[in-house]
């Protein structure tokens, strides 16, 4: 699926044909969701491979500032507080995320 990236981080990747996954790691922890903000279902970057983040542990969708942590992919400010990102799941295979 991806190398291990820094700390803290984000990586875009395709799972299957079309699906869109952010990974994101935080020190040991590396979690996965489905790219899309569940405010708009759209991709939460606006360019390839590039996230933005709203401090340590926390992801912002590019069009509409909603904020998500990396921990359980809840919307923790912005028109979807509440509401939770679709977790993938993942594992480390040496410095590798695989879905499993």
């Amino acid at each position: 699926m991806s190398e291990l990236m820094g700390d803290p981080d984000a990586r875009e990747c395709l799972v299957g044909a079309s699906a869109s996954v952010v990974v994101l790691r935080e020190g040991e922890r590396v979690t996965a969701y489905l790219n899309r903000c569940p405010h708009f279902q759209i991709p939460l970057n606006s360019r390839p491979d590039h996230f933005l983040m709203a401090g340590r542990g926390l992801l912002m969708c590019a069009y509409h500032a909603a904020v998500f942590r990396y921990s359980d992919g809840a919307c923790t400010e912005a028109p979807c507080a509440g509401s939770h990102l679709t977790p993938i799941a993942v594992r480390l295979e040496g410095h590798s995320v695989v879905a499993i």
